[in-house]
């Protein structure tokens, strides 16, 4: 899932990286996102485009060093304990609690009512660990809820080893950290910003690459990536179809899901901003629940009822989460048919910013 960044500079980031190290411990930076850009644009890139990537996929420091993570983007810094497997981002809720009350425009219940709740694994979704990564338990990030700018993060690293760490939102997002004993040569500050820039420059020509993209006849594609590098847009934005068409309705990614979802503007704004739902608990932080009218498609899969603007009361009408990872269970596409001639307007639940318009007649 992506964030809108603002406009910077990327010399002006590379010159800061160029500093020379103080006496004593030093800090390298890395970027989670395009390095150097605060927002917006990254190389001349439209904002649809964006980096599901760390600046500097693996960072060398001496033992004491600091590494610090300045955000551009939802991200996480998550280390997992040495040996273990990957912190998951989204789980079934373990306690077993069903979605209940969720009903439609109409005042109908939503057919996954009585499905287990989905919730954000706490361990990558809140903050762990203190000050210092060892290896010897779960340390990150989590995700800040806040909205101002992510803070950066920061860990010291005080024993010799290779660190991994991913971002739970983002499959394939990961990077480590390799720690050497001090008075072992490794890369400046200087070296590290001439690799981000390089990887930078070759991330923006891939993105404009991938803006010029044309879908099959009869399909729309949520995005269009390619390994980390990614477009928040749909291709086509506007389609024309007659009624009684169907439409293939794609996403292949597997860094980013998104959705198709129709509906009334006011409503599926509401909805997109109530993505996680904190439901306090008895003892501890609340559970962190995945809103289940955005994760399940609005209707019974496998198929999505013939698109009229009374579905629901509303118009509304949810694919549910399509993403290109395997590893999910998640479809890949859906179809629709549309049944009553209009212009239909439909979003993305995950990243409201992407629109798209349906011409049926």
């Amino acid at each position: 899932m992506g964030t809108r960044r603002c406009v910077a500079v990327v010399g002006a980031c590379v010159a800061a990286l160029l500093v020379p190290a103080t006496a004593g411990a030093a800090t390298k930076t890395v970027f989670a996102g395009p390095s150097g850009s605060a927002g917006g644009v990254f190389l001349g890139n439209p904002p649809t485009a964006d980096l599901d990537s760390f600046s500097l996929a693996h960072v060398t420091v001496h033992v004491g060093d600091n590494v610090r993570w300045v955000f551009r983007g939802l991200h996480t810094v998550t280390f997992p304990r040495q040996g273990r497997a990957d912190i998951p981002f989204i789980v079934p809720d373990p306690t077993g609690t069903k979605y209940t009350g969720i009903n439609d425009a109409a005042g109908a219940p939503f057919w996954f009512n009585g499905q287990t709740r989905l919730t954000l694994d706490p361990l990558g979704a809140l903050r762990q660990g203190g000050r210092t990564e060892d290896g010897t338990r779960v340390t990150g990030s989590g995700i800040f809820f806040g909205n101002a700018p992510t803070p950066p993060y920061t860990l010291t690293f005080p024993k010799q080893g290779v660190y991994r760490y991913d971002c739970v939102i983002h499959p394939g997002m990961e990077g480590t950290v390799r720690v050497e004993p001090r008075g072992v040569r490794i890369p400046t500050r200087a070296q590290d910003a001439v690799a981000q820039k390089r990887q930078l420059v070759s991330d923006a020509r891939i993105a404009r690459q991938l803006a010029n993209f044309t879908p099959p006849p009869g399909t729309v594609s949520g995005g269009h990536d390619r390994g980390q590098v990614v477009q928040f847009r749909f291709f086509p934005p506007s389609t024309h179809v007659n009624v009684g068409d169907t439409l293939r309705l794609t996403v292949t990614s597997r860094a980013e899901a998104h959705t198709f979802s129709f509906g009334p503007a006011g409503y599926l704004t509401r909805l997109s901003s109530a993505l996680v739902i904190p439901v306090p608990a008895r003892r501890g932080p609340p559970t962190l629940v995945f809103n289940g009218q955005i994760a399940f498609p609005s209707d019974p899969p496998p198929t999505l009822p013939p698109y009229r603007p009374t579905l629901h009361g509303n118009g509304f009408l949810n694919t549910g989460i399509l993403d290109g990872d395997p590893r999910t269970p998640n479809p890949s596409s859906a179809t629709v048919r549309f049944a009553q001639a209009g212009s239909y307007d439909y979003i993305c639940l995950l990243h409201p910013w992407m629109h798209g318009t349906v011409t049926v007649g």
